[in-house]
């Protein structure tokens, strides 16, 4: 994917979606393809009345993975950890989205383990949950992370990837648009699809 730098921000946002949409992998958490991940996050953060921000970060929290993949092809630039992962793609959208986009993208996989220590799935120390706990945005990530935990429960009818290309350009272009409350004429409401 390249640089971020080298596109407006309408540009930015398109190339993000079709690089979701035409991603032919299945994300490692979910086993979904990058779009029906970003579609399901979108419409459950969109149905959980979140922010504009948090359904952006909904719609590209797989966009870590699709970056290491895509790195991959040059390990030597490759993230080699999820966490290391998050970090390039945060500073990659940080390029034109605010950080409430992109700071819940990055505490996403440090969110996952949070609430695993809090279950008690697996340990993190004091230090690490003290280290969260104190980040502006760890309450936003959380509930990313609660979203991305339901993502593939079921089948669902969701909006269109484009349908979210209004609120990405939106949220490059206009710093008042991440504090504004969620737009109720957004997607359709989430329905779930009987098995």
């Amino acid at each position: 994917m390249p640089s971020a730098q080298l596109f407006p921000p309408e540009v930015f946002v398109d190339h993000l979606l079709v690089a979701i949409r035409d991603a032919d992998f299945y994300l490692s958490r979910s086993a979904l393809s990058p779009q029906d991940h970003a579609r399901q996050s979108a419409a459950l953060a969109h149905a959980d009345a979140c922010p504009p921000p948090l359904v952006a970060a909904a719609v590209l929290s797989g966009v870590g993975e699709l970056l290491a993949r895509s790195w991959a092809r040059h390990p030597a630039a490759a993230p080699d950890t999820p966490i290391a992962a998050a970090d390039a793609a945060s500073a990659h959208l940080s390029l034109h989205l605010p950080p409430e986009v992109t700071e819940p993208i990055r505490l996403l996989s440090t969110a996952h383990h949070y609430l695993h220590a809090n279950e008690g799935q697996m340990t993190m120390s004091a230090n690490e949950v003290g280290q969260f706990e104190s980040e502006r945005h760890a309450r936003q990530a959380l509930a990313l992370a609660r979203i991305d935990r339901r993502v593939g429960a079921g089948p669902m009818i969701t909006p269109p990837l484009d349908s979210y290309r209004e609120l990405l350009f939106e949220l490059c272009t206009d710093p008042d648009a991440a504090t504004s409350t969620p737009n109720p004429s957004g997607p359709p409401p989430l329905r779930r699809l009987s098995a």
